[in-house]
């Protein structure tokens, strides 16, 4: 039985390392969607149409990041940064470059982008995930400081935990369809 769970684990492995999109080069282009924004008791805030232009550059380790929100209320945002890919950083790591003086580090694990950060108080995680000739957003925010703390039992007190809980507020998240 062990040996055809490892056998199995082993050919799933496998496969996904072949199935996974090559980062970034299968993921350029530009792409559409509107972005949904809700609170915590799914209260629609807001629908705004985003482009996103995820395009090459001259240098091989940067590319541009830009999402222009089309908002009917406050006219067009853009957020014109770029993704850079430092020496220094593990080879699934990337910096999100502001290009303000702020940085973001992004980790690519299997199809997504992950990043956590914290500002003014709230605390943010996204997300950017590549499946087919779509690619998903989204970013939620909680307070930085917990909403919740609680400890689990146990027979030693080396072996109680503390656990602190961050409830999410808002989120943001976009379906986009790649149009170039």
């Amino acid at each position: 039985m062990i040996i055809i769970l490892t056998f199995s684990f082993i050919l799933i492995s496998f496969f996904s390392a072949f199935s996974q999109d090559k980062f970034p080069e299968s993921w350029l282009g530009i792409y559409q969607g509107d972005m949904y924004i809700l609170r915590a008791n799914s209260e629609k805030i807001d629908t705004v149409a985003v482009t996103f232009e995820f395009l090459a550059t001259q240098n091989a380790k940067r590319w541009t990041y830009r999402m222009t929100y089309k908002s009917p209320k406050y006219g067009d945002i853009v957020k014109d940064y770029e993704l850079i890919k430092p020496d220094s950083l593990a080879k699934n790591s990337y910096l999100l470059d502001e290009k303000d003086g702020i940085y973001i580090e992004d980790v690519l694990i299997g199809n997504t982008l992950y990043s956590t950060f914290s500002v003014a108080g709230s605390r943010l995680s996204s997300t950017l995930r590549k499946d087919g000739n779509e690619l998903f957003f989204e970013i939620f925010s909680s307070k930085d400081k917990s909403t919740l703390t609680s400890k689990n039992k146990a027979d030693k007190p080396e072996n109680v935990l503390e656990i602190e809980s961050f409830a999410p507020l808002t989120t943001q998240f976009v379906r986009f369809k790649k149009i170039k």
